[in-house]
């Protein structure tokens, strides 16, 4: 069955990581208070040091870092079809990483949250590069350790270096 409206999945799965629960469950009732039959919890959507982490459909886009703040801007974007913040945005669910990275960076480029992008291609053209084509664009993107340890949660002490995209729109 198709959606007609937006729904939006918040993770608040405080036994994987206690900061999804910590920062999910007040997102998930101040969106409930707006669309109380499509605002649903969800187990984890990955990326606890991204909490809170929230899913839209239809579009397959996923937030983190939201705050109380963001909710009520979040919620009319998306009703309008819009992408809500690319600060925010962390990709698009059943995209590869490396095309998650080129759309943000495309949407930087073009200053453009309305349009739809349709991922035409990710190909890998060598170790750790791709090249991405949305739409008519052709991104070129590379991944690297980053630089600068980070925790892998509110609720961890533990630091890693996770992998960076850059993308050349």
């Amino acid at each position: 069955e198709e959606l007609e409206e937006p729904l939006y999945l918040v993770c608040t799965h405080g036994k994987r990581d206690r900061c999804c629960a910590l920062h999910g469950l007040p997102i998930f009732k101040a969106l409930r208070e707006l669309a109380p039959e499509r605002v649903w919890q969800t187990s984890h959507l990955g990326g606890h040091r991204f909490a809170p982490t929230l899913l839209t459909l239809t579009d397959g886009h996923v937030y983190g870092r939201l705050d109380m703040g963001d909710t009520t801007q979040l919620f009319h974007a998306v009703e309008h079809g819009r992408v809500f913040d690319l600060t925010r945005l962390r990709g698009r669910a059943g995209w590869p990483p490396a095309a998650q990275a080129a759309e943000r960076a495309l949407r930087r480029k073009l200053r453009d949250l309305d349009s739809p992008m349709v991922l035409q291609s990710c190909e890998e053209t060598g170790a750790d590069q791709w090249t991405v084509r949305i739409n008519d664009s052709v991104v070129t993107v590379g991944r690297s350790m980053g630089a600068e340890p980070v925790r892998a949660s509110c609720a961890q002490e533990k630091m890693s270096l996770p992998a960076r995209y850059t993308a050349q729109a």
